[in-house]
Formats: structure tokens, sequence, C-alpha cells
């Protein structure tokens, strides 16, 4: 019943969903048409655009929808209405017209659809025209525009469309997509027209409306057939020839421009004739003008991957021209002699569609023999399965290939007999034609028919499934079916599937026998037991001790109550349910809930269960039960049945719901459930609207309710029952709980039956099938005889109780007891007394106030207590009491309500409590509102309570004010032990107050500030002092005071910002600094000094050379001296390149390196220029080889290659000279220089004035171009500048040289002769001599590489020795390549050295010993000569001596390193399992280490090794309380010591953070809702709810799951304001622990 009963409300919601948009979108044109006219063939008939408005409202209800209409008028509709459902009849348009038009926005926003009625599987819409005028599509209104239909699943033929769509878009449009076409839907469409014109209107340009497509990433999908989206519509023999505007094709081509088709969206145009949702689409025999609509496909790549499936794959011959359109012949399959025609004076000469003959179908199906219902399954096959089995008696259903599936296991799978085809379902007027012409169906059974089956889940008509190999034909009689043509009658058949009876079994039943009744009736009373064992075992009927309505569930109470149950035995438990209940429905009202707006189906099962057992819902003051149930709130549908329940059960009356308006009801009813369609009974959950109707079954005046209960009772097992004797909607078949046995149903179907005095174990009654009787169902699901377990099974997941509430009504019947719905048998001591007070009035006699008097005091003690103190008020102001009563209610009322009282209000409480006291016993009982008095007593007190305790803590508060008050300011603070210890002490008497009391002190942040200045000026005044011991430092001590400045350094770094502000001598540190720095970099820069004094550059006389010069002479050449001087000077500048920039600074000499330079560069130059100047000149001399008198003509690039490779080889310039030589120029140069070539080889000849250059002259060229590759290219591009035609000249000799053979062998022997002058002169090579070697390496291996295996022979004089080139050159790199590691090496050593610090300490001593030691052994591995380069070997001297002078000063201070007890001590909670413990840091502390404790424990150790001040403890339990403490590791000589610690500790638990309330707000009538953000590690949250801020809150709901973070508040009032608030929960070891509350917040209902 449950899954029903949503699927009831989802259609309640869904409908009214489905209203509300007809109600805003469509304007209804308000028509007297209430009904359509029928003609004399039963047709209906639509002549006005009124009733065609009335179709569309009816279409989906009897008597039209599976009916024949017919239009009868051409009519004009602009107005749309949408229908709902779905049409299974036929709509025959008889050739009229409807024109269409809609320019207004607001009507087509969803969309136009001409046929705004969907076409079911068998609907048809044929022979109709229609024409469209100037209607709009605005762009992006709609996702989808179905322009002719909105759906069709069934047959669309003969349909002509015409007309214009106007797309409209303009700067206001925000969504771009538009995909239109004529409709949607998986039926078919044959034999029609269709030709729209589409049109844009628009403000925008063409290029704004392409880019704004593409900036959107929208697609336009324009088609005259089906979208891509919706289409799975098949296409037979149809004609378009419609169109699309310019500014269409424009809008396509400023696209195409501007989109990118590799752009990764879907984005662009297409102007197509169809598309299709899928391959269920087809598309036969239609073709569209091509001419006039072309294909316009403007798209990205990855639009079109999107579209390729939703191609046609016929598409390309669909398209015709407009000559090939309007011939006959290009029309396969169309038939031209009964459906179409074709002429050049119609249709603009395309074929149209002009039926000479009415075509008729004809619905046919299998003839098969009745099916007798069996099984080969025995009958408890399938008892006791819970909903979690898929068994379907007598069937399994089976998952194949993901779909649910039937498997039949009667024996032969439910085959049945196929006897011929018969035509079925047909209209009185094609029933006449049938017997007109004597037209049957035929086929042969045995060849025809692969296989029928049916469907056997209940008797009667049931579904058939035939597979045809042949389908059935038509046969008429002799002669009839050329008379049927010529009269103008063409027949097909459709064929279906149909029905077949399924027939009883007639088997026996266990119930035919009287005898056994009684054990049916044993049986269920035993069944109902188990059910309610069942829900007390489930906690259904809530604690034992304190049971309510808000902890118990409502139907239980009620089921055992009628089924004579006794929840835990205990015989004053319901007296104790309904006391308990009363006494919260009143703090309900006393918080501010109107219980009269609660939904009127909560009340009645409120009611029911009061009533049942055996209270009078009078009796409950907080609310008029009965008025506020007869008022019928809320949406359940219900509602109305379950008041009348409510009130007439007991024999009550309700002034909100009359027994006249009861009346009214009931006849409509007995109306609606004579006419009821089997649909609604196959469902026996709709007799819960029924069985109301036993108020008035026999009762005169509602005859009417006899006969249409009668006939109910007589259809519901024709049409419900199973053929298992269960119940089950025919909805669920393969779905319900318990899918062929629904409990539910099954109660419902026995309270309708048994309440009307139907025995269903009688045969006759109907409610046996194939031996199965009705209550045989409940025992499949309720074992009572202890088979398997003695429970129940397969309803479990819903209202348990109502399966008993079944059986009891089974078994009242049985015993001839009252009905379920009467409740005469039920005492209720109450009610008479309710009834004799309630009647009194200002009229009413003495006789009957004592009446009423002696009625009140004959209850017992018990009922007294439960009295409604409102009646009872009532009888004592009959009596004359009703003034001192109304003096005391009224006192009471006076009081403010509790959460707003103040001390102020005390004399208030006061006399109210006077007045009351003053009563006498019943008096006081008739005080309705005394709970508010006692209320506020206690609120009084209360309030008393904490005024004291606020006194207190002001006291203590403000001693400790004082004492932080007297303490000095920061600015005058100075951190002697005194100081330090007062600080201490004020904190610790802070520590010492109470949370409240801390609140108080407003200055304790002066106390904080104070603590961390005394701490700050502390740690300054420290650096200070080593500051101090620097002293002064000058030449002689700064490298012994190294250390002090480095320590002094390193602490200050340690400082924070505000610490290092208390230090006032930071400039003696920084002054001490720099002057080290200073004595560091001049080490370097005196050693470059030194180098540039040696060049002697004192002279000023160039022509003398540097001074002492002839001095070193000492019988050495002056060459010679000259090289070494010039090799030195370049080492000098790269010993100067070597420094920074502060060390450059430093060399006070570098102008008479610049001086030696310029020297050199002089002295080079005049002697290159004297080797330039007596070079011959290139222009009279020439080449070795003479130059051809012809040039072959090949092609200018062999001619150029040719050139340069044997003539013009560049590769042997290192400076570039040869450049004029080389191949590196364009192709034109090239092609001229070829043009200058060919015509000097044709006209000219070689000069006789050009001569052979000589051996001498030849070794003059070689040393010249030696001389001038050394210069440096600053010097070489000055003497270029001074002497370019000399160099020239120079080039130009040497380009001729080189093509002599003894040329270039000088060239290189010059160079092995400068190599082994450089190698007997630096041998071995320095750091230097480095710079020059690497020189002429460098140019060895750009110009002379090439020839090295040429020039490795020839022979070089090395000091005397001869040796080879190849000998001397390697010794040049072997020797070089060693001194720049040796170099490397050195500059590595130093740069170590400077890392190591030199302020040695008891944390880095361990880390400065290991490096020294590492960096021994790096040094270990240098050459001697490395070691040697070294300038860093003072500063490692510095750091060894400072490491030693640390071991023997510190030997003896082992203790001084120790750390002290970590201080302030402060936790905080971070969630429900991490608790924060900090500290503040103390000196030499290298780690610390955590402990924590519950209680009195031991401390136990939970981290070790922080570095930080701080540790997050994330395994704590949510609301315990631990204790934490601290301890400082430090290592003194290797060995780690703990410090002392707070023994006390610090406290903290860990606990949910408070609920972040987001939203309080309506969620409709009567309805709040609340929502709040998830709290981390919550299981649930409990909501509390106030009618004021600061009032008294109560629980309004409780939410068990952690993940749910909403809550919906249904018991509010409209109007009234209301404030929520929230707290998490967490389960720990069993019980709830709640976080703090949320924050509040408030909404007035609605």
């Amino acid at each position: 019943m449950k899954n029903n009963k949503c699927i009831k409300i989802w259609q309640y919601i869904l409908f009214g969903i489905a209203l509300v948009m007809i109600l805003i979108n469509c304007r209804i044109v308000k028509a007297d048409t209430t009904e359509l006219r029928q003609n004399d063939k039963g047709q209906y008939c639509i002549s006005t655009a009124e009733e065609y408005y009335f179709f569309v409202e009816n279409y989906s209800n009897a008597p039209y929808k599976t009916s024949t209409v017919i239009l009868t008028n051409d009519i004009e509709i602009t107005n749309q209405v949408t229908g709902l459902g779905k049409f299974s009849g036929i709509f025959d348009g008889q050739g009229h017209t409807i024109t269409y038009s809609a320019t207004d926005r607001t009507l087509n926003k969803k969309g136009i659809s001409v046929i705004s009625f969907s076409l079911d599987s068998n609907g048809v819409l044929e022979n109709l025209k229609i024409k469209i005028e100037q209607t709009k599509l605005y762009v992006g209104d709609v996702a989808y525009s179905h322009i002719v239909f909105s759906s069709n699943n069934g047959l669309i033929k003969g349909l002509k469309v015409t007309g214009n769509v106007i797309l409209v878009c303009d700067d206001l449009t925000t969504r771009w997509n538009v995909a239109t076409g004529i409709g949607a839907g998986s039926g078919k469409v044959e034999n029609s027209e269709f030709s729209i014109s589409y049109g844009l209107e628009s403000t925008m340009t063409s290029d704004e409306i392409a880019q704004k497509i593409i900036d959107k990433k929208t697609l336009w999908e324009i088609c005259q057939l089906g979208i891509k989206a919706s289409s799975r519509i098949q296409y037979k023999n149809c004609v378009n020839h419609g169109c699309y505007s310019e500014k269409i094709s424009e809008i396509a081509e400023k696209i195409s421009e501007k989109l990118d088709p590799e752009s990764n969206f879907s984005a662009g145009i297409y102007v197509v004739y169809s598309f299709r949702a899928n391959e269920r689409s087809t598309i036969t025999n239609c073709y569209y003008d091509k001419d006039i609509f072309k294909d316009i496909r403007v798209v990205t790549e990855k639009t079109k991957s999107l579209y390729s499936s939703k191609e046609f794959p016929n598409y390309e011959e669909l398209g015709k021209t407009t000559a090939e359109m309007k011939v006959k012949e290009t029309y396969i399959g169309f038939d031209f002699e009964k459906v179409w025609s074709i002429s050049p004076d119609v249709n603009d000469g395309y074929p149209y569609y002009d039926p000479r003959t009415v075509e008729i179908t004809l619905e046919v199906q299998a003839d098969a023999e009745p099916k007798v219902w069996k099984t080969n399954y025995a009958r408890d096959y399938n008892r006791f399965k819970d909903y979690s089995t898929n068994y379907h008696f007598p069937y399994r259903v089976e998952i194949i290939d993901g779909t649910k599936t039937n498997i039949y296991d009667d024996g032969d799978n439910n085959k049945v007999t196929i006897n011929g085809a018969k035509i079925v379902n047909q209209t009185k007027e094609t029933q006449e034609l049938i017997d007109k012409y004597g037209i049957k169906a035929v086929c042969n059974p045995e060849t025809d028919i692969e296989s029928a089956t049916v469907d056997t889940s209940f008797l009667g008509q049931r579904p058939l499934t035939v597979k045809w190999i042949k389908e059935p034909v038509l046969q008429f009689d002799e002669g009839q079916e050329a008379q049927a043509e010529e009269d103008g009658y063409t027949f097909k058949i459709k064929v279906i599937n149909g029905t077949c009876e399924v027939k009883d079994n007639e088997e026996a039943s266990a119930a035919d026998d009287p005898a056994n009744w009684g054990t049916y009736l044993t049986k269920a009373e035993k069944a109902i037991k188990i059910i309610l064992d069942y829900c007390k075992d489930k906690n259904a009927f809530g604690p034992k001790d304190s049971p309510s309505y808000e902890n118990t569930d409502i139907w239980a109470i009620f089921t055992a109550a009628r089924c004579g149950y006794i929840p835990y035995n205990d015989d004053t438990y319901f007296g104790r349910w309904f006391t308990n209940t009363k006494a919260y429905l009143q703090n309900l009202k006393v918080s501010g809930t109107d219980l009269s707006k609660w939904q009127a189906t909560d009340l009645s099962k409120l009611i029911l269960a009061i009533e049942a057992i055996g209270y009078d819902p009078r009796d409950i003051s907080s609310v008029n039960l009965l008025d506020a149930v007869g008022n019928r709130n809320g949406s359940n549908y219900l509602n109305t049945e379950y008041a009348i329940h409510a009130i007439k059960s007991g024999g009550y009356t309700s002034s909100t719901f009359t027994e006249e308006e009861m009346a009214e009801w009931v006849h409509k009813g007995a109306e609606s459930l004579l006419n009821v369609k089997d649909n609604a009974l196959s469902n026996p959950d709709n007799t819960m609207g029924w069985q109301p109707l036993i108020y008035w079954y026999g009762k005169e005046g509602f005859e009417d309710v006899n006969k249409a209960v009668d006939q109910a009772l007589h259809r519901l097992p024709e049409v419900a029952q199973r053929a298992t004797g269960s119940f089950c909607t025919a909805g669920f078949e393969t779905g319900c709980a318990s899918y062929g046995n629904n409990a539910w149903n099954d109660a419902q179907a026995m309270l309708f039956a048994a309440i009307f005095d139907v025995n269903v174990l009688d045969r006759s009654s109907g409610f046996t099938k194939n031996g199965n009787n009705f209550v045989d169902a409940f025992f499949d699901l309720v074992d009572v005889d202890g088979e398997v377990d003695g429970s129940i099974h397969g309803f479990t997941n819903y209202d348990v109780p109502q399966i008993a509430r079944g059986l009891n009504a089974f078994v009242r019947q049985r015993k001839g007891q009252t009905n379920f719905w009467d409740f005469s048998d039920v005492p209720v001591p109450t009610k008479d007394v309710n009834d004799l007070i309630l009647a009194l009035d200002d009229n009413s006699t003495k006789a009957q106030i004592k009446a009423a008097r002696i009625a009140y005091d004959a209850l017992d003690d018990a009922h007294k207590a439960i009295f409604n103190k409102d009646t009872l008020r009532k009888l004592l102001d009959a009596e004359g009491k009703g003034e001192l009563i109304e003096k005391a209610v009224k006192a009471i009322d006076a009081i403010p309500a509790a959460d707003q009282l103040t001390l102020e209000d005390k004399k208030t409480v006061e006399k109210a409590r006077t007045l009351y006291d003053a009563l006498d016993a019943e008096s006081q009982a008739a005080v309705s509102n005394y709970s508010k008095l006692t209320e506020a007593e206690a609120k009084i007190a209360e309030l008393e309570e904490k005024q004291a305790q606020e006194t207190a803590d002001r006291k203590a508060a403000e001693s400790v004010s004082t004492a932080i008050a007297s303490l000095p300011t920061a600015e005058n603070l100075i951190p002697n032990d005194y100081v330090l210890k007062r600080l201490d002490e004020v904190q610790a008497a802070y520590d010492a107050l109470t949370e409240t009391q801390k609140a108080l002190v407003e200055n304790y942040e002066t106390l904080q500030t104070l603590r961390t200045v005394a701490a700050d000026k502390k740690a300054a005044a420290e650096v200070t002092e080593k500051i101090n011991a620097i002293g002064t430092l000058n030449a002689g001590n700064h490298e012994q005071k190294q250390a002090l400045v480095t320590e002094a350094r390193t602490a200050y770094d340690a400082l924070s910002d505000i610490q290092k502000g208390y230090v006032a001598n930071y400039g003696v540190l920084e002054k001490a600094k720099l002057f080290l720095s200073t004595c560091e970099k001049d080490k370097q820069a005196a050693y470059v000094m030194s180098v540039i004094d040696e060049l002697n550059t004192v002279s000023k006389n160039m022509a003398d050379g540097p001074l002492k010069l002839t001095e070193k002479n000492n019988g050495v050449p002056t060459e010679e001296i000259w090289k070494d001087w010039e090799d030195y000077v370049v080492n000098a500048r790269a010993q100067y390149a070597a420094l920074d920039a502060v060390q450059q600074e430093q060399v006070e000499n570098l102008s008479d390196l610049e001086a030696a330079e310029g020297y050199v560069y002089q002295v080079k130059a005049e002697a290159l220029k004297e080797q330039l100047e007596v070079l011959p000149d290139a222009a009279t001399v020439k080449g070795y080889e003479a130059q051809p008198t012809e040039v072959p003509v090949e092609t200018p690039e062999e001619i150029t290659a040719e050139t340069s490779a044997a003539e013009f080889d560049s590769d042997v310039f290192s400076d570039e000279s040869a450049d004029i030589f080389s191949t590196d120029t364009t192709e034109e140069t090239q092609e001229a220089d070829f043009a200058e070539m060919q015509d000097t080889a044709e006209n000219d000849t070689p000069s006789a004035d050009l001569r052979a250059l000589t051996d001498e002259e030849l070794t003059m060229i070689t040393a010249a171009k030696n001389a001038y590759e050394q210069l440096t290219a600053a010097e070489e591009e000055k003497f270029r500048t001074e002497n370019a035609a000399l160099v020239e000249n120079m080039e130009q000799l040497i380009a001729l040289a080189l093509t002599y053979p003894n040329g270039q062998e000088s060239y290189q022997q010059q160079f092995a002769a400068e190599a082994a002058q450089l190698y007997a002169a630096v041998n071995p090579v320095s750091r230097d001599t480095y710079a020059a070697v690497k020189v002429l390496l460098d140019r060895y291996e750009k110009e002379y590489q090439p020839y090295a295996e040429a020039m490795a022979a020839l022979k070089v004089e090395v000091n005397g020795q001869e040796m080879t080139f190849a000998d001397v050159i390697t010794a040049l790199k072997e020797q070089t390549a060693k001194a720049e590691k040796d170099i490397v090496d050195a500059a590595e050593a130093d740069q170590w050295i400077l890392s190591i610090p030199t302020a040695v300490t008891k944390d880095n001593i361990h880390e400065v010993e290991a490096d020294l030691a590492s960096l021994q052994k790096y040094m270990d591995s240098m050459s001697e000569e490395a070691r040697s380069y070294m300038w860093q070997n003072a500063q490692l001297a510095l750091v060894r001596t400072i490491v030693a002078d640390y071991h023997v000063e510190l030997a003896d201070k082992k203790d001084t390193f120790k750390a002290s007890s970590p201080q302030n001590l402060k936790t905080k909670v971070l969630n429900y399992k991490t608790i924060q413990v900090s500290w503040t840091g103390t000196d030499y502390a290298d780690s610390y280490n955590v402990y924590r404790k519950t209680g009195s424990g031991n401390w136990k150790k939970i981290a070790s090794g922080i570095t930080g001040v701080s540790y997050k403890d994330t395994k704590a339990v949510t609301g315990t309380t631990y204790s934490y403490t601290v301890r400082a590791v430090s290592y003194t000589w290797g060995k780690a010591v703990l410090s002392s610690y707070d023994r006390s500790g610090v406290r903290g638990k860990a606990k949910l953070t408070a609920v972040s309330l987001t939203s309080v707000k309506n969620a409709g009538k009567n309805t709040v809702k609340v929502s709040w953000k998830k709290v981390t590690g919550a299981n649930g949250y409990r909501v509390y709810r106030s009618t004021s801020k600061n009032g008294e809150y109560t629980s309004a709901g409780f939410i068990k799951k952690g993940s749910t973070v909403t809550f919906k508040d249904k018991k509010v009032s409209e109007g009234k304001t209301y404030y929520y608030k929230i707290r998490a929960y967490r389960i720990v070891n069993g019980k709830r622990v709640y976080g703090p509350y949320s924050a509040v917040k408030s909404v007035k209902a609605k």
C-alpha cells in the first residue's frame, strides 16, 4: 500500500503542477461548451474554435478518449490550451483547415504545437489541413519547439501543413539555442505534406547574431521534419517544399567566417530537412525541394560528431530539384490512383493529398480458447517469502538482459490454443460495414502462428501475447470487396495481441467446508498477536514506563486497542499513554503550536487511537480535536475519509463537518463507486475511500450507498484478486514489496469486505480463486503454525499494524461483533459526562445542572484527573463557582511567559498563587492554566539563584581586575625577578576564576599583554648582552672576535620583530658584521692588486716598454720576454674578472691594468700594421690555378658550391674575415654572380698583368694572418676600424694563398710553432697561465680541428727538443683540464668554508664538527695545486679554533642548557575528536613531549619530538574531559634531558562544533523547513522550537542521521512566528553527547 500511496501522491502533485503551468502559461477561452454533440454515426463533432478548445481540455476523458471526433468546419484558433493524457481515438479533419496564429510571446513560452493533444499508440489524426500565420518563436524560450504536434505515438496521415514561423531575437535574448521541427514522438506520419517557411525578425545585424551564437556556444537546428532530441517517428510518402529567409542564410555565412571548426564545443547552425533521435526513426519515399531549402551545415567538428548518428542513412536520396519535385516519376511508392494527385495548375505543381477512398483500419487478434489456470508449483511455494525474493506465484521473474522477464511454470509455459482470428474493438459504424460486406479475419493457426501465451496472474480477460509467422488477412463475401471499393472504402488490418479468458480451475478449498471456519478464526487471532508482538519488539509501543503520542507508532496504538491487545501485558498502559499524550499536547499548545492546523489524517489517527482505548477526544483540553479534524486541513487525498472515521466511529459530531455536509459527500461517493472503472477496483487501496460509507450503509435515505457497495463487493474479487487468493495492484506485478502477495492490499480488501459483513470464507462471496481462499493469502505471510520462525514476512517495511487491522475485521465479522469501524463496543466513562456538561447553557435548569454534577461525581479519580478542565469549569460556572476560578485564571494569564519573566514580576506570581490556593480542590482542578503558574514560580526561584551567583561572580572578578590595574605599564615594565613573579601570581588568580567570572574581568587583555612584553624584553636583554660582549673590532682582532659577532647575529635573528625593537644596540652588531665582511673580501682584492703591480707600468713612455722589461732580459730574447708579459696581462684581467662587484671596487690600481692592456694593443697593432704594409697588393696577384676560359653552364648552386668548397673555404677563418667568400648569400645574389661569371667566361680572358705569389710572400701572408687572429675581439674591432684597407687586402691575399699547395701548410706550421712556444713558457699550466692557454686551445678547436690529422705530424721545437704538434696540443689540453679542475675544486672548498657557521652552540656543535670532517675529506681528494689556490684557509683555521675553544670553555657547564618547564599551558577544542594543546616555548628546548590523563589516572605520553609549541590530540572521545601537560626535551652533550612539568595540567573536553543554521523558511501551508550545515562527527541532530526568541524551547524534531541537514516542521500555525535552534549529537558508548546550540533563526508561518 505504501508504494501505491506514493504513486497516488505523485499523481496528485504532477497533476497540480501541470494545472498551475496551464493557468500561468495559457489564456483559456471561457466557452459555454460543456460537451460535444454526436452525429447519427456516433461521431463527436467540432464545428467551432470553442468546441475545439473543449475537446483539447477533455480528450483524455471518457467518452472522447477512444471515440471518433470529426472537424465539420474550417476554424481559426489563436489562444492555445494544453491537454493532459493521451488520445486513443480518431481525429478526422475531413479535409477542413485549422488556421493558427500566435504572436504573443506568453502564449508560445512552451512552444507552438498547433495540435496540442497527444496521440497514444492507438490514436489517429487524419485528413486535416493546418495553416500557420505569422507565428513567432522566441529564441531561447524553449529548448525544443514542436510546431505541429507535441507528441505522436500513433498515426498521422493526410496532414497538410503550410505557413510561416518567425524566429525572434534581440539584445535582451539570454538563451540562444534553437531546435525546431514538426513534432515529437515514436509513431508514424504517412501521406502528408509539410511546407513551412522560416523567417527571422531582429533588431540585431546578422553579424551580431552569428557572434552571439558562437559566444554562447549554442546551436541552431532548423528542420522541416524531426529534430535530434525528440523525433523517433517513421515517415513515409511525405512531400516538402518549405523554405527559409535570406536573413538566416546571412547568419550562416557570418558564422562560417567566425567559427573555428576545431573548437572543443558544440555550436553553429543546421538548416536541414530532418534529423532523428535514434535508429527507430526511418524515412521512406519522402522528398524535399533542395533548390529552395538548401542544406546549411556550419558547425564545429564536435557538433558533427554528436550528430553523426542522428542522420538518416538515405538522406542524400531525399533532396530533389524543383523540376524533379513536379513530376510524378520522382515519387516512388506514392499511390496516384487513390491517394495522391499532381497537376501543374494545383499546389504550384507539387503533389497534393487527394484521397478518393476512405481507408478503414480493423483491429484483429488471435481467437484463443479460454485458458484454465494451473501451475506445476505447489501452493505453498512462495509462503513466508520476504520482499527481497523475486518469486511471483505462479511464475518467476528473472532479470534477462537487464529486463524483468516472467518465466511461466504452469507446465506448458502458459501456452494457449488458437482457433483462428477475429475482428475486435470496432465502432458501431465500422461494425455496420463489416456486416454489410461480410468481412472476417482468417488465418491458419498451424502455419501462421509461432507461439501464443497468456498472463495468468489474475483470472478473467488477461493479456495475450502472439508471435505471428504470417499475419491474418481479411476475407469478404463474394463480390463484396469490389463493391466496397466502388462505394469508396478500403480496409486494412492492424494486428493486436488482445486478450484471452483465464478461467478458474475449480479446485476445492479448505474454506469450502464450514467446519474449517473455526480454524481460520483461531489462526487469524493468532496471526494478529504475532503481528502486534512484532510491533512491540520493534518499539512501536514506545517505552513501557512513559508511552506517549510523541514516542509511539499511533497506528500501532489504535490497532492494538481494536484488536484487544495489551502492550507489555500492562493493563495500565493505555491509561498512561493517554495521560502522557494529553500532557504532551498541552505542552505543544503552551509552546505556541496550533494543533488545529495539523493535517486531518494526523488528527484522525490521534482521535481514533484515543477513542479505541476508551477515552473521549473532548478530554483533550489543548484543542477541540473534533472541530479541528472537521476542517480537513492538509493535502492528503484521504483527509475527508479519515475525518469521517474520527467523528463517526465513536458516535461524535463536529461543528465544522456537519451531518448534512457528510451526507452530501456520501451520495457523491456512492455515485462514484457505482461508476468505478476496473482500473480503480484493481487497486484495493482505493477501498479506503469507500469504507466510510459503512456509517450510512443500510440507513434510510441512502439506498444508493447500498447499491454501490453491494456492486463493488461483487466486482472487487473479480477484478483485483489473484489466482493465489491474494490481492496485488496491477502496477505492482513486478515491483511491489511482497510481489505476488501485497499484504497491505489484502488488509484493505479484507476491511472493505468484513465491515459490510461479507463472509469471505464462503465460496459464493467470490473471494476463493482456484481453490485459494482470500484468508489463505494472509497465512502465506504470517507463520501462525511456527513452520519457519513463527514471525511475519513480506510486509515489515511499512505500516505493519495495517495487516492486523484487516485480520481483526475478519475476526469481528466471524464473531458477530461490531464492525471494525464501529466503536460502540468500547466503554468511554467520560463520554456521557461530557455530553451533559457541554449541553449546559444559560437556559439550563437546576435539574440539568444536577444531573451533570451527579454524572461527574460518579467518575473515578483516574477519569476525573484526565477530565477536560475547561469542561469542568463550565459545570462549576453553572453552579456559581466560576467567578473565583475566573480570577485565578486571569491572574495566571497576567503572568508573562516564563522566558520573559524578571524578578520584578515576583509579586504578580505570588498574587496568582494566593488566588489559586484560596480555591477548593475541585475548583483548583478546573484551572486549566495552572502549569503556567508552577513554571513561573520555578523561573522566579531560578532568577533569584542566578542573581546571587552573579553578585559573587562580580566580587571575585573585581579582585583580579584590581590586581591587574596595579601592575606597571608595558612601557615602564622591567623584567626583573619581582615583576615576573608578580605577573605569575596575578595570572594564577585569574586562572582560579570560573569561566563566567573570567568573562567579567575586562582588563585581562592587559595582563596578557604585560606577560608577553615581559617575555619579549627578557629575550631582547639577553641579545643586548651578547652584542655588548663584541667590543671594538680592528684589523688585529677581527678574526678572534668573528665567533662573538656570529653568535650575536644568530641570537638576534631568532627574535620576533617586536623583540628586535627592544634591542637598543643593534647598530653595533651591524657595524661589526660589515667590518668583518670587508676584511674577508680584502684578501682576494689584495691578491689581484699585487698581480697588477707586477705589470710595472709606472713608465708613461710606451716606447720604452714596461719598466724593468730590459732588466729581466738576462740573456733571454726580448720577443720571449714580451710574450710572457703579454700573457701576464691577460691573466691579470682574468683574475680581476673573477672578483665580485664589491671586491672590484676595492682594486685601486685597475687603471694600471687598463694602461697595460692599452700598451699591449698599441705594440701589437704597430707590429701587425708593419706586417700588413709590406704585403703585396691583392689586385696584382692571382691564385695558383689559372681560371678556365669557358665556364660549364650548370646551375648557380653547383658553381657556388664548387667555389665555396675549393677556393673560398671559410672554415679556416676564426674572425669571419672571409665572409665575403662564404655561400651564405641570397638566391638572387648567387644568380647574379653566376651570370657575371658566365659573361666573364664568354667575353674575358685572364689579365696578363696578374702574377703568382712567391714562397716568401706566402710566408708573410701566413704570419700576418696568425698575428691578426691573436687580437682579442675588442682589439680586432678597433684595428679593423683604423686599418680597413690593409685588413681587406690581407683577407683577399689569404684567400688566394690558400689555393697554393704550400699555402695551407705554411698556415698550419705557423700555428704549431705558436703552440710550441706557449707550451715551453707555461709548462705546466697553472692558475696564472690558464687564461692564455685556454684562448689558444679555443682557436685550435675553432680553426684547426678539421686539419688535426694533417697537422699531427708537424715538427716543432720546445726548449731545444723536437716534438710533434700532436704531442704539444695533447699536453696543453691535459694540463689545462687539470688546472681548470683545480681552480673549480678550490672555489668549491672556499664556498664550503664560508657556509660553516662560526657561532658554535650546543644546538649545532655536532653539525659543525660533521661538516668539518666532510670538508677535510674533500680537501684530501684535491691536488696540492688546488689546495694552494684556496683563498679561505685562514677562515678554516678560525672555525677549527672556535670549535676547539668551545669544548674547552663549556666542558663543565652541561646543565647550562637544560630546558625549564613549559609555561602558559592552554587547550582549545577544534572539533568532536580534536583538542589542541599549546604552551610558551622555553630556552634550550630541542623538542617537547605531550602527556594526557583522565580524572585522577596516571599521565600517559601521547606525543614526542614536537618541535613547535602546540599539538593536536586527534584521538579524543567526544564528551570526555582530559588533562594535559608538557615536558621539554633538551640535548646536552648528546644526552636527552627532560624538564619538570605542571602536575595539575590543563583541562580540555572534545565536543561537536556548533551547528550553523543556514535557513528557516516556509515550505508550504503550515510547514516550516529548517536547514543547516552538516557537522563533522555528528550522528544526528535535535531541532528545538519556541514562540519567542528567549523563551522556552521544546523539541520539534529528532534526526537520526548525521548526513541529514533539513527538517520539516508540520506542526506550526499560520501567522505565528517561530524561533528555531539546533544542536548536534554524537553517540558515545550508546549515549548521546550533545554539542552547543546554534544561533537562533525565526520565521512567520504561512
